[in-house]
């Protein structure tokens, strides 16, 4: 059974999630994702948006995060990060860079972290070695 992905992403690159359908996302309803910025992760009113986030997270197998130029600065990329890494059980992330200046959010440094460019033959790589992660307080780059 292939793995299930979590696809963290600002809306701004949503042609890139739209890229990405090879792969076994668990979000099945992205413009349902997508609307998730109309409210601030710890704001009360998006409650449902964060139950049925986490509910998704919970049941991905590795959360991979598109990474252009305000990804670190995203509350709701950052909210999403830290819940993966609270999961009990997880795996290795994958961050993919659009840039090689951009910056990862500070949530996936030194957490088993692989950073690539967006290749789908090394997405393929980093999410098997996510998947094999076993020191996840070492990142790696991935640069093809």
């Amino acid at each position: 059974m292939p793995h299930t992905l979590f696809l963290s992403y600002e809306p701004d690159y949503r042609m890139i999630a739209d890229a990405i359908v090879d792969f076994p996302l668990i979000q099945s309803d992205l413009d349902a994702y997508d609307a998730r910025i109309a409210t601030k992760p710890d704001a009360p009113d998006s409650v449902d948006a964060r139950k049925a986030i986490e509910a998704q997270i919970l049941a991905s197998d590795v959360l991979v995060c598109v990474i252009g130029q305000t990804a670190f600065l995203d509350p709701w990329i950052d909210w999403e990060i830290r819940t993966y890494v609270n999961k009990p059980g997880r795996r290795g992330l994958v961050g993919i860079m659009l840039h090689d200046l951009n910056t990862p959010p500070a949530a996936m440094v030194e957490k088993g972290s692989i950073f690539i460019n967006f290749k789908k033959d090394a997405m393929w790589a980093a999410v098997d070695g996510a998947m094999n992660a076993t020191d996840l307080t070492e990142d790696f780059v991935i640069d093809e």
